[in-house]
């Protein structure tokens, strides 16, 4: 609110003063930047929007339709809807009153001090214009376990008494605490299909004007490993001069493979290093997503082929194995808060070392791959 300040008789005569001179001219302001994000002007705001886990959907919209009000648990992957359902149901339960919703993102944010300060105080007061406070607490399985001991009984009486109702969206359930996991309703989100991607696809390209080609979008699909947030992304970061073009984690997938050759065919470590810093500066992407690629690279590398009746060892199941896990130790090295760059160069030193092993497992599954073949029958 801006409060006027009355003029005295001495600033008056200044005001008046300064009436007769001539402002200087103003530079004209350059125009903001108004473009929206995909990923929030296609957010849904109504459970009918939601595209999807149509079961989940349908049992959301049995309780809202039940006048149940309950304390809830969404559980499943990062990008799959979880916190746009959580405003969806907030909004419908404080009555569209948003003094009357709160959102806490508990890796950020979920300690004791908040939950005394921010959350019991919250919902301790009277609600605005009816309805009933609502609490949502994202990323909750990241919250520290004082938190988690601490928010039990609050969670139980404000939502016996009618005050308020929470909701929890976490990514790993097991690291909630099974004392607060028995206080809610629990719904799982699992990766939505590829032909309900595809719908969402083609809607959102077709609003914006977009043309593209049928396979350039189920590329783009595929990369989006059943998220509908991160297709909507890269629908967005793929669109030149109103085309959709390939998505370039194709590309960053193509450089894996190379980088992948040069450590177990080629045996060049240096050539490696050279590929992946290549790859970082071409494409931008970060650690973890290059972590992400890479395993889904050494996933879908075929163990063994067949082509014209020749049977052909890939990557052997045993070799697969060692680099999952040499994969899994980098990813949670750098969750635990190592150095991203070091640790993935610390993987592919690990790689280059277990490269004779993995091209003598190949050998031995060759060999006897065609010792079966060439055998009497």
């Amino acid at each position: 609110m801006t409060t006027e300040i009355p003029l005295t008789s001495g600033s008056k005569q200044a005001a008046q003063a300064q009436q007769g001179r001539q402002a200087p001219a103003q530079q004209p302001r350059p125009k903001p930047h108004t473009t929206i994000p995909w990923t929030e002007k296609y957010r849904p705001t109504t459970l009918d929007d939601v595209i999807g886990n149509d079961e989940l959907a349908g049992k959301i919209k049995a309780l809202v339709a039940s006048n149940s009000y309950q304390n809830i648990m969404m559980v499943g992957k990062e990008g799959l809807g979880k916190t746009t359902i959580a405003f969806i149901l907030a909004k419908i339960w404080s009555g569209n009153v948003a003094a009357n919703i709160k959102s806490i993102n508990a890796s950020a944010f979920g300690n004791v001090k908040v939950l005394r300060g921010e959350i019991i105080p919250f919902c301790k007061a009277s609600t605005i214009y009816g309805g009933r406070k609502v609490i949502i607490l994202d990323e909750f399985d990241a919250a520290t376990t004082a938190m988690q001991f601490g928010f039990r009984r609050p969670m139980e009486d404000f939502t016996r008494d009618g005050q308020a109702v929470f909701i929890l969206c976490c990514n790993y359930e097991h690291k909630v605490l099974p004392a607060i996991q028995s206080r809610c309703l629990k719904y799982r989100f699992s990766p939505i299909p590829a032909d309900k991607l595809y719908v969402l696809g083609e809607r959102i390209l077709t609003r914006e004007g977009v043309s593209f080609n049928d396979p350039d979008l189920k590329d783009v699909i595929q990369q989006a490993h059943g998220k509908p947030r991160d297709l909507i992304n890269l629908l967005q970061q793929n669109v030149v001069e109103g085309h959709l073009v390939p998505p370039g984690e194709l590309q960053v997938e193509k450089s894996i493979k190379a980088i992948m050759k040069a450590l177990i065919k080629d045996t060049n470590l240096e050539k490696a290093l050279i590929l992946y810093d290549e790859t970082v500066d071409s494409y931008g992407i970060t650690e973890r997503d290059f972590i992400r690629q890479l395993s889904d690279v050494v996933i879908t590398t075929p163990s063994i082929s067949t082509v014209n009746n020749v049977t052909t060892i890939g990557l052997p199941q045993l070799s697969k194995s060692h680099l999952l896990s040499e994969i899994g130790e980098t990813d949670k090295y750098i969750a635990d808060g190592a150095t991203p760059d070091a640790q993935i160069r610390r993987l592919l030193a690990r790689i280059f070392i277990l490269a004779p092993a993995i091209s003598k497992n190949k050998r031995e599954e060759q060999e006897k791959v065609d010792r079966q073949r060439v055998a009497p029958q």
